[in-house]
């Protein structure tokens, strides 16, 4: 593996952070580098986007085997302390859960009452999402993988960065199988392709896993670049293990995303793959549910910093579309532009 540097060579730390230029030479620098194809292109309608991520995602049932051994080890990683899990109990404390035994509902989805009996483009909202979503999330355990495609695409370098380097304007595509196998345990490999704006592509293998031992939680990433190039960045997440959080953990669905999504921006912090560089404490967010047609509802998030969604310098939805009561692939997006006005 290549780990000359644990952080990417990328990160910047700008959470609150006013958006401003670096130096018009920088700007100048990265203009002056072609254009490889349009996902270099930043102008969208007349605005100019910094950073931008999809996810679409699909849920499957499978009948996964055993995982022995398990891929990745722990202590081989080193732990990132100020990440709080969206399956972290409050003021848990180390127990013995060596013996306990995870069993997975396959209750399909029943529409609760007060979705159901909705007129066509009628909605609830937020709080009455929430106890609804409550009732619907033991659906979403007899899932057990999902496939995600991301892309991520970051031209914001000339704005937030030094003097121009190759390597800082890029686009990242994945395509991500991850598998819950009776053990239990989650694991994936798969690769990012990443392309700078010289058209150099690089392939940058993946590895995930989610697991426990009797009294903790580990969530592992590991990236592995190609020899010359670094920037790989690894992670692991330690949690306390509860005897309800690591079943939560080891769940995977619409429903469960949308709650633990919810909850992350509700609590003014940003789920990992769309990290707010605004003030996430001014920003409007809303949760409805909308029946569309008969058996058809979009369950959706919207998040932004600014006066509407579409004009916003910062914005995250998720959508989720339930049509007779089969899951469509769910989308989360999340833009940052650049402001119509910039002061220095």
């Amino acid at each position: 593996m290549n780990k000359l540097l644990t952080l990417p060579i990328f990160f910047l730390v700008l959470s609150g952070c006013r958006l401003t230029p670096s130096s018009g030479s920088s700007i100048s620098s990265a203009l002056s580098i072609p254009i490889p194809n349009e996902d270099f292109n930043p102008i969208i309608n007349g605005r100019t986007i910094l950073k931008e991520t999809l996810i679409e995602t699909s849920y499957q049932i499978v009948n996964p085997s055993i995982l022995n051994p398990l891929p990745l080890a722990e202590y081989n990683f080193p732990t990132i302390e100020d990440v709080v899990t969206p399956y972290a109990v409050s003021d848990a404390t180390l127990g013995e859960f060596a013996n306990q035994s995870i069993q997975f509902s396959n209750q399909p989805l029943v529409m609760p009452n007060n979705v159901s009996s909705l007129s066509v483009n009628q909605s609830i909202e937020d709080q009455e999402v929430v106890q609804a979503l409550s009732t619907l999330q033991i659906s979403d355990e007899r899932f057990n993988q999902l496939q995600s495609r991301r892309k991520l695409r970051d031209l914001s370098h000339m704005y937030f960065g030094s003097d121009y380097y190759w390597f800082n304007q890029f686009v990242e595509e994945e395509e991500i199988t991850l598998t819950r196998y009776g053990n239990p345990v989650i694991y994936g490999q798969w690769q990012i392709q990443k392309m700078f704006q010289t058209e150099v592509t690089i392939p940058i293998s993946v590895d995930y896993q989610l697991y426990a031992d009797a009294s903790m939680i580990y969530e592992i990433r590991d990236e592995t670049y190609p020899i010359g190039f670094f920037g790989a960045q690894d992670q692991k997440f330690e949690t306390i293990r509860t005897i309800d959080n690591y079943k939560l953990a080891l769940t995977m669905g619409p429903i469960t995303t949308i709650v633990q999504q919810w909850q992350r921006f509700t609590n003014n912090q940003t789920p990992n793959n769309f990290v707010f560089h605004g003030d996430i404490t001014l920003a409007n967010r809303s949760l409805t549910i909308t029946k569309l047609a008969a058996s058809l509802y979009e369950f959706k998030i919207e998040v932004f910093i600014g006066a509407t969604f579409e004009t916003a310098d910062e914005n995250y939805q998720m959508r989720a579309v339930l049509r007779d009561s089969e899951w469509e692939s769910v989308e989360q997006h999340y833009q940052l532009w650049q402001p119509s006005a910039i002061n220095p």
